[in-house]
């Protein structure tokens, strides 16, 4: 741990914003991937930090997440900063182990193509969109 001098920290603390913080007091950076109850609803979601809410009389205390509800489209989504947490965002690993375990499964049958198409959409997206 860093420590500062008295004059450094006063310094630090007159300059600088702390940034929010997730239910379980972890930092709430742009880009980190969260979970969490919707403001106005119970649905729990997940998505990527693209704003934070901080002070005002509307909504303080919230940090909008943005969410793919399917492969072509996104929205926006409204969490409390206490009523969410960060979570490991999805890797090409985990589409792989879950396009195997398909594969293997009772479930793969005649769909199995479109399965295919849906887990490679979902790489590219996570490489940034090459073919």
């Amino acid at each position: 741990m860093i420590s500062f001098t008295k004059e450094q920290q006063e310094y630090i603390d007159s300059h600088y914003m702390p940034l929010p913080v997730d239910a379980d007091g972890v930092p709430i950076h742009m880009g980190d991937a969260v979970e969490g109850e919707l403001l106005f609803d119970n649905a729990t979601v997940r998505g990527t930090v693209c704003a934070y809410h901080i002070h005002d009389d509307d909504e303080p205390g919230t940090v909008y997440i943005r969410v793919k509800p399917t492969k072509d489209t996104w929205t926006i989504k409204e969490l409390q900063f206490k009523r969410c947490r960060h979570v490991k965002p999805r890797t090409v690993e985990d589409v792989l182990i879950d396009a195997m375990q398909f594969g293997f499964s009772s479930q793969a049958g005649d769909d199995v193509g479109d399965k295919a198409k849906e887990y490679a959409e979902e790489i590219r997206e996570l490489m940034g969109g090459s073919e």
